[in-house]
């Protein structure tokens, strides 16, 4: 045993004692606490006061707890000029209301916490918590509630807010912050709850910069072209609302011309109406439209720089000046690579289609002798294979092939050429001729459409669009034909302005977002035809509904 004394000993234990009771350890096993924190009313600021008069708010609570993200999770109704200090301080939350704010008269405040309190050590949260308070004589406690999506694509329109003004002037939404407002949540579900009785201009708004103004373009806009006007004869009315983002002015957004041979230009709308000229001598020069960007494709003999001129007549107008750039090292880099096709799946091309071949960059030859089509390893004679008309990179072979054969296309080294002089290593691709009985087919009805707009009939997979129509008459039936067994949707736009695309609405000149709705259409299976029927009954997503008419003031 060791020589220390028993009195050191002693000591060192009562040390190590002392420590462990400074440092409390959370206990091991027992249940977990799902509790959350409970307000002492007779130790907090009271709620739900009448005739309030601006003071400092102090939430007291049995445990410590803390507050998640203040600023912007605590929603204050109506909103204050200047925002109050929200804190956790031990077991209390504490609003600090600005000595500059001025509380308007007669109005009923709430200052919603959602979920925001939580103890400090579980988290567990105090749910949809609000503190209110009158600075009249009574608490206000109409409410309004309802749903906001997307004008274009119909989903939730989440952190929307829904605004409502007791000044029913248009420009208010420019100057003022609204009476009343709610954020929609991740369903695009909103109430607003605690308003009084009166008429109120209703506006939707994804707030970019935190202001509750609309003051910036890019911000989406939602709006109803009456007033509303709350009442007690119907306590909960119900809105079903729409938000959009507002076409802004006409511009190039980006351009990348780093690359020889192309210039990509992308614009915030489509690009079918930009002219894109040159001064400079180019051996190619073609503008492709694609989407809401334009591809210019060059060629040109002596490596220099050049401007390219780009115009949407009336609207925009920009020079652009590409930096000179090597044509050699791009040719030595760039070679015609293996080009897709639109063979399907299990090497089976669509019946009554042509073999089509995308390159990489445009094309300006094809050398036929080095194009070669066998049918059952027999070649076929007299085959021609054509550069697309429309699209450069692209060749077509026609042909009448026949069903349930192989066929086996190969071309030789060198057989394409791009407009750049580089041509393709040697391709072979074999396929078979889909039989019509393996596709389905949708014939769809039209049957009372209001013709004084256009339509645009889009045929979807999932997200792409497969066909597009524009009917601007009666027909008695569109066919799509040829489609694999599969799962379809029909986007209908009804082109009010007949301009060939959806457009969102104006609040300046008071116009809502074109109609826009999908179908769900019946799955297509092999040999079978689908009987669709389109109305107008397609359309009937009220902009308000479950709405007496007496809660609407016509302007």
């Amino acid at each position: 045993m060791s020589d220390v004394p028993l009195k050191y000993l002693l000591l060192g234990s009562w040390i190590v004692s002392m420590i462990s009771c400074a440092n409390p350890s959370s206990p091991k096993g027992g249940p977990r606490d799902e509790t959350p924190p409970e307000i002492k009313l007779e130790e907090s600021t009271p709620n739900e006061q009448v005739f309030f008069e601006k003071q400092n708010i102090k939430l007291v609570f049995d445990e410590f707890v803390n507050i998640d993200k203040p600023n912007t999770s605590v929603v204050i109704s109506p909103p204050l000029d200047v925002n109050p200090r929200i804190y956790a301080r031990g077991k209390e939350i504490r609003v600090e209301m600005p000595e500059e704010e001025e509380l308007k008269e007669n109005a009923t405040y709430v200052f919603n916490f959602g979920n925001s309190i939580k103890d400090y050590t579980e988290g567990n949260e105090i749910e949809n918590y609000s503190f209110i308070f009158s600075t009249g004589p009574y608490i206000d406690s109409l409410s309004i509630s309802g749903t906001v999506v997307d004008a274009y694509s119909g989903e939730p329109a989440k952190e929307t807010l829904v605004m409502l003004y007791d000044d029913l002037r248009d420009s208010v939404v420019y100057e003022k912050r609204p009476f009343y407002f709610a954020r929609t949540d991740d369903e695009g579900l909103f109430t607003i709850n605690n308003m009084r009785s009166d008429s109120f201009k209703l506006f939707i708004l994804q707030d970019g910069n935190v202001n509750y103004l609309y003051d910036l373009d890019t911000e989406p806009i939602g709006f109803l072209d009456s007033f509303i006007f709350i009442t007690p004869d119907v306590p909960n009315p119900t809105f079903n609302l729409e938000v959009f983002s507002p076409t802004p002015d006409f511009d190039m957004v980006e351009y990348d011309a780093k690359t020889f041979g192309q210039v990509i230009l992308i614009f915030n709308q489509p690009s079918d109406s930009v002219q894109v000229k040159s001064n400079t001598a180019f051996s190619f020069f073609n503008p492709e439209i694609s989407g809401d960007s334009l591809i210019v494709w060059y060629d040109m003999a002596e490596d220099m720089a050049f401007d390219l001129m780009v115009e949407y007549p009336g609207l925009y107008y920009d020079t652009i000046k590409v930096r000179q750039l090597s044509r050699a090292e791009f040719v030595e880099g760039n070679s015609l690579k293996k080009p897709k096709n639109n063979v399907g799946k299990n090497d089976v091309l669509k019946p009554k289609s042509p073999l089509v071949f995308k390159f990489e960059y445009p094309l300006q030859d094809i050398d036929q002798s080095k194009c070669h089509l066998s049918l059952d390893s027999i070649e076929i004679p007299d085959v021609t294979f054509a550069i697309d008309s429309i699209h450069y990179n692209k060749i077509r072979l026609e042909h009448d092939f026949i069903v349930d054969s192989t066929y086996q296309i190969k071309l030789d080294s060198g057989a394409i050429e791009s407009i750049y002089g580089t041509t393709n290593d040697s391709i072979v691709e074999s396929f078979s001729l889909g039989n019509e009985d393996d596709f389905g087919k949708i014939i769809l009805s039209i049957d009372s459409l209001d013709f004084r707009s256009n339509y645009i009939l889009e045929l979807m997979k999932e997200t792409k669009v497969l066909r597009t129509d524009i009917v601007s008459e009666e027909k008695q039936s569109l066919l799509y034909d040829l489609l694999a067994a599969d799962t379809y949707t029909l986007r209908v736009t009804k082109d009010d302005n007949k301009n060939g695309r959806w457009d969102p609405g104006s609040y300046t000149n008071r116009i809502f977002s074109e109609q826009i709705a999908s179908m769900q259409l019946e799955a297509v299976r092999a040999g079978w035809d689908n009987q669709v029927v389109l109305s107008s009954d397609i359309f009937d997503k009220k902009v308000i509904a479950e709405m007496p008419i007496d809660t609407i003031q016509q302007r």
